[in-house]
């Protein structure tokens, strides 16, 4: 499995397979011997891919869809999120009000999700380059 991860253009159903297959051996060297993350991207360099992996191993794990778990826990707090967005205490801030005023234009679901995660870091007034990774698709 390393040699095909490290491979320019890895056969992904492959290490999939080979992941979910070396699942309890993996759990079983994470929760033994607690090696630090250093030696795991050496042993287990697929699980720290961009692909999903982190996700799929959560999956294993709990038996469930992270991506879905999430979703549906930020949609259960959209609507309140972004009333406390648009309250007075943020009137003054422009990237919070550029945001804002983005969902003037388009209101989908997909739109208000990209929105409260775009506002959180603002919110809470961290560094958005360290609280969120944006990634753009040509």
């Amino acid at each position: 499995m390393i040699q095909e991860i490290k491979k320019r253009n890895p056969n992904l159903a492959i290490v999939d397979t080979r992941m979910s297959s070396t699942y309890s051996l993996r759990r079983q060297e994470i929760v033994e011997d607690e090696p630090p993350v250093s030696e795991l991207m050496v042993g287990w360099p697929a699980l720290f891919t961009e692909r999903q992996q982190i996700s799929m191993e959560f999956t294993r794990l709990v038996s469930m869809d992270l991506s879905k778990s999430f979703y549906g826990g930020l949609d259960g707090h959209l609507l309140k999120l972004l009333q406390l967005f648009r309250s007075k205490l943020f009137e003054g801030m422009t990237k919070m009000s550029a945001i804002l005023e983005s969902l003037d234009k388009d209101t989908s679901n997909q739109r208000k999700r990209t929105a409260v995660l775009q506002a959180l870091p603002w919110y809470l007034r961290e560094n958005l380059s360290k609280f969120l990774k944006m990634c753009e698709v040509c």
